[in-house]
């Protein structure tokens, strides 16, 4: 740099050297080339001290060239301003040149040190800048500013360079220190680390291992036979799942045999009785001609880490309460074996079971003894297992299996049957036997389908199918059970817009007392004319509604209709509504039924609500208040098909009953059955002396209304006392009977 700045002096005295400016042309040079020498005169003396001299140290040396580097500048600036104005064209482009230059190439060198080179730039600029100033030339102001620009590209450019300067010396640090503590490790590792270092000769047989290994307490007294190590190592794969004869480690035999390094191998080796596992490193050893003569490397033990890793990873795949695979785990295994369905052939047949009677002991016996129950039941299809079958639990009370092989279909089905069979033996928990019994569908890939998914919605529907038959039944998928599930789904889209398209229709039935057979409520019915499917049945649309929540929309519409049309009805008839389940949920169906007897403007005592037994037993403290919030409204409680249920005696205690429908089972059955008249005696009887009325459901003959009669029933309904009938079609009979009575 100095040797640069020299030649540009030189250059630029020579070329502008004239009469008018000798002098000041010598004694610039003669300051120049002063200053350039005075440092490198001073580092001469620092490398060879003479008398009285001391050597500088870093931060006066960094001062002595922030001195030089801004008198340089000075002195340029200096000749600028004396040489630019009133010289020739040529001279001010000379000098221009000259500066710019010498500012440009002096402030990269000084790149690694940006605070010298901001201010000797600076100063040049500056002065530069100064004699266009001076010289009054017109386009002073643009090349002014051109400098400007000049002189912060330059800056922008030493700030650039001069960081990725120290960056690089930052690196260079790094590795010579990442360097130097390498070594110190190497030196010490086999002295003081827990791991060991190891080699083998070119046969694979081990000729050294680090003294660290038979010291350690893990491996004491343990040696090495003259067997090749490679052949020792198993693959820990193979020792987790418990094979008889774990494999061997492939990828390390590989290695030794390609001679290839090999990195962080986990290797299971059997040592004092006990497996344990170690993590492998190394790379092959040739001598200076290139001959192959081992292999060398680290090795840590793991074993610690890798069981309980291990652990979770068994958790993380296995259900915690039965042991059995769990969904995540199935799911893998499933589709693997679909992969090899798809590319080979053969069979896999899925199994979805589900079990019959879980809820009522988890009820009944409670959460203990149903994780009781769901244990024994994995112990027991656990011991069914084989090869080409695996068992996971779902969830809850749902278990799956999946069977492989040609004839996987047909071995499914052989395969239900044990299971059925095998869980129909009662379960002996502490708090007694339990029978539960199970439901099983079967889906068989590729003839069901090709999907996992696909698979589980058709085992499903077997599954659906079967829960339908007695207790203990399974059901091969069948195309039909789609074609049927694929109806359900259209009517529950169907029915979603069916109120908005009002597509509902109410029909009544009369219910009449059993002395006067005058008219005392109507039952509400519901029925769906449905622009696509014609009418559709309530059973079918019921229980739609019912999975949706439909029911509570729908069912709000049928009490505040029922309760508009019985306001309409010139007789004070009461009206009655069936309630679902799913209505009973929440306190919802209050403000339902206050609404519609507000808007209405039908007395409370003139609407009765009925509830089944089944729909009083998921919540039964829930449905006992809620039930008495609406007894408290005024509203009438009926008990529908009273005596199907488990628990008919206790309900009468319990929730405020007004009135006991006798499920026309019995009633259709009395003349002729004694068991089935006790049992209407029986209802009667405790109805009379619990103050509540009876009505006998499905009466259809007269000899059956004089029998009833004389039993003590005090409400007829059937098929003889009236069909159900349009609300229409009521109101005009309803008139009509008005007027015959009022005319008699």
């Amino acid at each position: 740099m100095i040797l640069a700045h020299a030649v540009g002096a030189l250059f630029l005295g020579a070329a502008v050297l004239g009469p008018w400016n000798r002098a000041f042309v010598a004694a610039w040079l003669t300051v120049f080339l002063a200053v350039l020498l005075i440092v490198p005169l001073k580092s001469l003396f620092e490398r060879g001290p003479l008398p009285g001299l001391t050597a500088m140290n870093d931060a006066q040396s960094l001062s002595m060239t922030r001195w030089q580097m801004n008198m340089i500048g000075v002195l340029w600036s200096v000749a600028a301003i004396v040489l630019y104005p009133g010289g020739t064209e040529p001279e001010k482009l000379l000098v221009a040149i000259a500066l710019t230059g010498s500012m440009a190439s002096g402030a990269m060198a000084l790149h690694a040190i940006p605070a010298i080179a901001v201010s000797f730039a600076g100063i040049m600029a500056l002065g530069l800048i100064a004699a266009i100033s001076l010289d009054g030339s017109p386009v002073a102001l643009p090349l002014a500013l051109f400098l400007a620009f000049l002189f912060a590209a330059i800056m922008h450019a030493v700030n650039e360079t001069g960081r990725v300067f120290v960056q690089h010396l930052v690196q260079q640090y790094e590795q010579e220190k990442s360097k130097e503590l390498f070594s110190v490790l190497f030196r010490d590792f086999e002295d003081s680390s827990s791991d060991w270092m190891w080699e083998v000769d070119e046969s694979g047989r081990l000729s050294h291992v680090s003294p660290q290994f038979f010291v350690d307490e893990r491996f004491k007294g343990h040696s090495f036979d003259d067997k090749v190590i490679g052949r020792r190592l198993r693959d820990p794969k193979s020792v987790v799942r418990g094979d008889r004869v774990p494999a061997l480690h492939r990828d390390v035999l590989t290695a030794f045999q390609r001679q290839a390094p090999f990195k962080e191998a986990v290797v299971a080796i059997h040592i004092a009785g006990k497996w344990r596992y170690w993590r492998l490193s190394g790379r092959p050893v040739h001598s200076s001609d290139g001959r192959f003569l081992g292999m060398r490397g680290a090795c840590s033990d793991i074993s610690d880490s890798f069981e309980a890793e291990s652990r979770l990873q068994y958790l993380a795949m296995h259900d915690a309460m039965t042991g059995l695979p769990n969904r995540e785990n199935f799911s893998r295994a499933f589709d693997a074996a679909l992969a090899g369905v798809q590319a080979g052939g053969g069979q896999v047949a899925l199994l979805a079971i589900d079990l019959d009677k879980f809820k009522m002991v988890n009820d009944t016996l409670g959460h203990q003894a149903g994780d009781d129950v769901l244990r024994a039941v994995a112990e027991r299809l656990s011991g069914l297992n084989a090869p080409n079958i695996t068992f996971a639990r779902f969830g809850g009370d749902e278990f799956c299996a999946f069977v492989t092989g040609p004839d996987a279909g047909r071995r499914a089905e052989e395969l239900a049957r044990v299971i059925v069979d095998v869980l129909a033996e009662p379960v002996d928990l502490s708090a007694g036997m339990a029978e539960i019994g199970c439901s099983i569908g079967i889906s068989v890939c590729p003839r069901d389908g090709m999907t996992a998914e696909t698979l589980h919605r058709n085992a499903d529907l077997a599954l659906y199918r079967a829960k339908s038959a007695p207790i203990g039944a399974w059901c091969v998928f069948e195309p039909i059970m789609d074609a049927t599930a694929r109806k359900l789904q259209d009517l529950e889209y169907e029915l979603r817009s069916a109120l908005k398209r009002n597509e509902f229709e109410l029909y009544f039935q009369p219910l009449v007392d059993s002395l006067t057979r005058e008219i005392t409520c109507y039952e509400t019915l519901l029925r769906w004319n449905s622009a696509r499917f014609g009418r559709v049945p309530p059973t079918e649309f019921i229980r739609i509604a019912e999975k949706t929540g439909l029911i509570h929309e729908i069912g709000e519409w049928v009490i505040g209709r029922a309760c508009f049309e019985a306001a309409q009805w010139p007789m004070q008839a009461a009206v009655a509504v069936n309630l679902s389940p799913r209505q009973l949920e929440g306190f919802r169906l209050l403000n339902t039924v206050k609404t519609a007897l507000d808007s209405s403007g039908l007395p409370a005592s003139r609407l009765e609500l009925e509830v089944t037994e089944s729909a009083l037993e998921a919540e039964p403290d829930h449905a006992a208040g809620l039930l008495h919030r609406l007894r408290s409204v005024g509203v009438r409680i009926s008990l529908d098909d009273f005596g199907t249920g488990y628990s008919s005696l206790s309900y009468l205690v319990r929730f405020p009953i007004d009135k006991l429908k006798i499920d026309k089972s019995f009633v259709q059955n009395a003349m002729c059955s004694e068991q089935n008249l006790a049992i209407v005696r029986a209802i009667v009887s405790l109805a009379r002396s619990m103050k509540v009325r009876t009505t006998a459901e499905g009466v259809e003959t007269e000899e059956q209304a004089a029998f009833l009669r004389l039993e003590g029933i005090n409400e007829f309904q059937g098929y003889l006392i009236g069909r159900p009938k349009p609300a229409a079609h009521m109101a005009a009979e309803a008139a009509c009977r008005a007027i015959k009575r009022d005319a008699g």
